[in-house]
């Protein structure tokens, strides 16, 4: 079964997509009001196994430790300023999130660390990790519906490195709390949260 791909771009906005698989259609219809010697008419029909558009551009937040990245304000030289966008994990944190759906994120983690707990204050549900996860070294844990999946360094399947009876969640529009307990981090640990809004239409 090969997926396509529908995508809609309006001037001055982001572009939506949905995936769609082919039903029928194609064949068209070469009645005489349906056909001349240079048309065709052609009704398509497509399933959407998820019927929600997505956008084309993925949010992102970053995760670090406390202490990490922090730059004063009145650092040398002044002008330029120094603002600190990055978000404090080991307590909880406020996510706002755009979209009109619930929708599911990838969770990107960049070593040093050697365990997470990723929880959903709002929801009351939690999942594991737990890794030595090196300097350097690079996890991915996607927890979209059809997709899920935990890829480490080269390529491996660290599936099993999630605890057990994980409860994936998902974040929901406006705003979402979430609690990040992380082991073995220090001042180098990221973490980062990427999710794509997803839209009643497009």
């Amino acid at each position: 079964m090969n997926t396509g791909r529908l995508t809609v771009n309006e001037t001055g906005q982001e572009g939506r997509y949905i995936d769609l698989v082919y039903m029928d259609g194609a064949e068209g219809d070469e009645g005489q009001d349906a056909a001349g010697n240079y048309w065709c008419n052609y009704g398509l029909r497509f399933l959407a196994l998820d019927p929600f558009f997505y956008s084309s551009t993925a949010v992102t937040h970053l995760f670090r430790s406390d202490a990490a990245g922090r730059t004063p304000f009145f650092s040398m030289p002044f002008l330029g300023l120094h603002l600190n966008r990055d978000l404090a994990f080991n307590g909880n944190i406020i996510v706002s999130t755009v979209g009109e759906v619930d929708t599911w994120p990838v969770w990107v983690l960049d070593g040093p660390l050697s365990g997470v707990t990723f929880k959903s204050v709002t929801l009351n549900r939690e999942f594991t990790f737990t890794y030595q996860l090196g300097a350097g070294q690079r996890v991915t844990i996607d927890t979209r519906p059809g997709r899920k999946s935990v890829i480490g360094p080269l390529g491996v399947n660290l599936w099993e490195h999630i605890g057990s009876n994980p409860q994936f969640w998902a974040i929901g529009p406006s705003e979402n709390q979430i609690q990040l307990a992380v082991a073995g981090m220090t001042a180098d640990t990221l973490i980062t949260l990427e999710y794509r809004p997803r839209y009643l239409g497009a």
